[in-house]
């Protein structure tokens, strides 16, 4: 899965650099964000035509930024190179700065005319099978992707019906068609994925599912866990210097595995005195310092 390059809502890039194999520059500027929204396909159609394209911000007032991992963000240089990233993105910030990253779920129902909607009605079932093949696919692919999330657990608890009704009931789905929230949000994935043939939303979708079961499911018993980590990091850590202690010394610390659910409530361990500032997920390695708060 290719990275989602992200920008803040209605800032845009000055220009769009497209160079041909010897380099040969067609210069395009960007005299506002609906234009550069307008002109975002057209630069992929480049890509696929093995044209080179760059992105060229003013950084500061733009914030072009990714996830450097599933838990972090990491801010860009000024000129992006568009064919290190899938898809783009947008975000906003709340009044305290921090990132709002969009429900796109949420977004693409507020979006459906009633047109749309008598069309997804009418065909209902045709969208049903194909969201059945959508979500087994991009769920894999974003388990692969993550690698912290187990098939299995995923197989005979996130998608049993009442769990995912359980997160679905906000966007009132019943007032849609007159059938269970589960069969219309697989229906639903089906519907935007043919409206758009965009594996990212998808795997975009299904990771805000994930984290909403994850906090209505877990989180007193996670939050037990952090205690059991701070208690323990109490005893050893004496200076606010950067440390680090590996997944399998966590494990021992919290007695279980140590899961994607659990690392996703890494901001939390700030309220037991800690900061966590990486994750390597590759390492297997979490560092940490001691809160100043």
């Amino acid at each position: 899965m290719q990275k989602r390059l992200y920008i803040l809502k209605g800032k845009y890039p000055y220009q769009i650099r497209i160079l041909d194999e010897v380099n040969n520059c067609k210069l395009i500027k960007v005299d506002s964000y609906d234009m550069f929204l307008s002109l975002i396909a057209s630069c992929y159609d480049y890509l696929k035509n093995n044209y080179k394209v760059f992105l060229d911000f003013n950084r500061l007032e733009a914030c072009p930024l990714y996830f450097k991992n599933i838990f972090f963000v990491s801010s860009l240089p000024n000129a992006i190179r568009l064919s290190e990233f899938g898809d783009i993105g947008f975000y906003e910030r709340d009044e305290k700065k921090l990132f709002r990253f969009i429900d796109t779920f949420k977004t693409k129902l507020n979006n459906l005319s009633n047109l749309n909607i008598n069309e997804f009605i009418n065909s209902y079932h045709k969208y049903f099978e194909q969201g059945k093949e959508v979500l087994s696919k991009n769920l894999l692919e974003l388990l692969d992707d993550g690698g912290l999330i187990s098939p299995l657990l995923l197989k005979n608890e996130y998608l049993k019906e009442g769990n995912m009704n359980l997160y679905l009931n906000k966007y009132n789905l019943n007032l849609l068609y007159n059938d269970t929230n589960y069969n219309i949000f697989i229906s639903l994935l089906g519907y935007f994925y043919e409206l758009e043939n965009n594996d990212n939303e998808i795997k975009n979708i299904l990771f805000y599912f994930i984290q909403e079961l994850d906090k209505l499911n877990n989180f007193d018993e996670i939050k037990e866990k952090l205690i059991l980590l701070a208690d323990y990091l109490d005893k050893i850590t004496k200076d606010y210097d950067k440390h680090e202690m590996t997944f399998l010394e966590m494990s021992k610390i919290i007695k279980d595995k140590i899961t994607y659910t659990f690392l996703s409530y890494y901001d939390h361990l700030e309220d037991y005195g800690y900061r966590v500032l990486d994750i390597d997920t590759s390492k297997e390695i979490i560092y940490y310092q001691k809160s100043f708060l």
